[in-house]
């Protein structure tokens, strides 16, 4: 008996599940740690974006600058809200990382972080 398997069968038996921490070993630095969301790190990566760092994007920046990102801002406001605490300006600051970096959005506290490319 001839098994008669299709083409989209074929490429699916091919396919592996790509995790979060696969991407993380992947594209970060060798002995890159991850300090929270560890509980995420088995999750299938099943969309992926990339930021451009270069021209349109950035076309006006010379690299080094600092650029302020108003959804890190937007989330470290709505900490504050949340809490009923006082935003200062050193907060306020935690919103700028440096162009062409990703940033890495923290959903329970005030520090986003960003990673370099």
């Amino acid at each position: 008996m001839v098994a008669v398997v299709s083409a989209n069968e074929r490429l699916e038996a091919r396919l592996t599940v790509l995790t979060v921490d696969d991407v993380i070993k992947l594209a970060l630095p060798s002995g890159t740690t991850v300090v929270a969301g560890r509980a995420g790190l088995d999750r299938e990566v099943t969309w992926a974006a990339r930021i451009r760092s270069s021209p349109p994007a950035f076309g006006h920046l010379a690299g080094g600058e600092l650029v302020l990102l108003p959804e890190l801002l937007a989330d470290i406001e709505g900490f504050f809200s949340r809490t009923g605490r006082q935003m200062t300006e050193n907060n306020r600051r935690q919103a700028y990382i440096p162009s062409g970096a990703i940033p890495v959005r923290n959903p329970v506290g005030t520090a986003p972080a960003s990673t370099a490319v």
